[in-house]
């Protein structure tokens, strides 16, 4: 029996970001938060969603977009 990764990951921290991440975002990255969209994101904050990387700016707002996605998805499309 193959198991599946879960289509949601969540990163708390620098150290789970790729190389040379700590110094801003990777190109292409969401730089405002999708759940507070006047917020610039914290890039040490961030939840992987059905192959994207969707970066927050603050651990309450990670919270917020786990519990539900969908409504956060426009936000980054905008």
């Amino acid at each position: 029996m193959a198991l599946v990764a879960p289509a949601i990951q969540a990163g708390e921290n620098g150290a789970s970001l790729a190389a040379g991440a700590g110094a801003g975002l990777p190109p292409g990255a969401n730089t405002m938060c999708p759940v507070l969209t006047d917020e610039p994101v914290d890039p040490e904050i961030w939840v992987d969603y059905q192959g994207r990387r969707v970066y927050l700016c603050c651990q309450r707002c990670r919270k917020q977009f786990l519990e539900n996605p969908e409504q956060y998805l426009a936000a980054l499309e905008a």
